[in-house]
């Protein structure tokens, strides 16, 4: 892709630590706006006239719907690595290793299949390479835009399908088991969990979660 389209990009992307919000799914973002925080479940606990048991209650309460919320976080940034990996979206960024680059560069998808990733900075690192200042954009807005190779073809729509069609069948699908839904998603799309074929518990509970809803997955 050309020097000057890729900074064009560059300056109308989403920065990494706000990407997994703006590019999760309308329902994904409306499940975690009317997420309670911790201290809205504490306030609520502890009414007007807290007492020893009404304290404690709301000390739980508190630690319960923050750890929920962490886990609703973590879930939408492993889902919007998973996008990125497929070529769905596309990131950009200041290569810092193996070479310095002057301005931003487009990152291999392949690169985030493991990366370790400082959200807060918006930067990655992985198998050798480091980028700073990464931003995430969406490629089908682009004209003529190919989509660079991945590491394994894109699982996504199969997988999305598949849950479409499970909930069609059984409209309680999205509040079982997670272990369950996993096999039940395999089983309809005809394969098991193999290294690189996206249909590993980890992966689908992205989609279960982009397709049904953050509170709705169950363990």
């Amino acid at each position: 892709m050309a020097k000057n389209r890729i900074t064009e990009i560059w300056n109308q992307a989403i920065e990494l630590n706000d990407a997994w919000r703006e590019f999760a799914s309308t329902r994904a973002q409306k499940e975690f706006a009317n997420m309670p925080t911790g201290f809205d479940e504490m306030k609520n606990r502890l009414g007007t006239n807290p007492d020893i048991p009404k304290l404690f209650e709301a000390g739980q309460a508190f630690l319960t719907a923050s750890a929920k919320r962490s886990k609703a976080i973590e879930q939408l940034k492993q889902l919007l690595l998973d996008e990125l990996f497929n070529s769905n979206l596309l990131a950009v960024g200041y290569r810092q290793k193996p070479s310095e680059s002057r301005g931003p560069v487009q990152i291999d998808p392949i690169f985030f299949e493991y990366p370790d990733i400082d959200w807060e900075g918006n930067c990655a690192e992985f198998n050798g390479k480091r980028f700073r200042a990464i931003r995430i954009f969406n490629p089908q807005i682009l004209r003529g835009y190919q989509k660079l190779k991945t590491g394994r073809p894109s699982s996504g729509p199969v997988i999305s399908a598949a849950i479409g069609q499970l909930v069609k069948i059984n409209p309680d699908f999205c509040n079982l088991p997670r272990s369950i839904a996993c096999e039940e998603i395999r089983k309809s799309i005809g394969k098991q969990s193999k290294p690189g074929n996206g249909l590993s518990d980890k992966n689908l509970e992205k989609y279960i979660i982009a397709n049904c809803g953050v509170r709705r997955i169950t363990k």
